[in-house]
């Protein structure tokens, strides 16, 4: 870090400290449910028979990741200068997620129209987080 940046005053709003808080606490509690109750998962709990496989599966990825992404956003949130790095995942994570949930109704015949109303909510996190983005500007 150079003198430049250590003098220089942080960007940040209210905005963005509040949505990353919320976002945190949000994706932090989903997390820790699915680590401790993967089957909770609706794709696990709809399974009839859900293979060991499958379930250590959803408790890494919808809990311990989802736990982690959480945890980063609640930190970055606390952390002015994080703020930008925690708007940027989120718009990531909540975008890329959109796009594969409306991937998903495109392209797999079956899939539960659940999911548009997920990849809204994706699509929604990331707008927000985007708005966020445009305050710290």
């Amino acid at each position: 870090m150079t003198a430049a940046q250590i003098a220089a005053p942080e960007t940040t709003s209210a905005f963005a400290r509040n949505f990353l808080i919320v976002a945190g606490l949000v994706f932090g509690a989903t997390g820790l449910t699915f680590a401790i109750a993967p089957t909770l998962v609706p794709a696990i709990a709809a399974a009839p028979d859900p293979t060991p496989d499958a379930i250590n599966d959803a408790r890494a990825i919808y809990g311990a990741m989802e736990l982690a992404f959480g945890a980063f956003l609640g930190f970055a949130g606390l952390r002015p200068r994080l703020h930008e790095a925690g708007l940027w995942l989120a718009i990531f994570v909540g975008g890329t997620a959109a796009i594969s949930r409306f991937a998903g109704l495109a392209l797999i015949a079956g899939t539960p129209t659940a999911h548009a109303a997920y990849g809204a909510l994706d699509l929604l996190g990331a707008l927000v987080a985007w708005a966020g983005l445009r305050r710290l500007r």
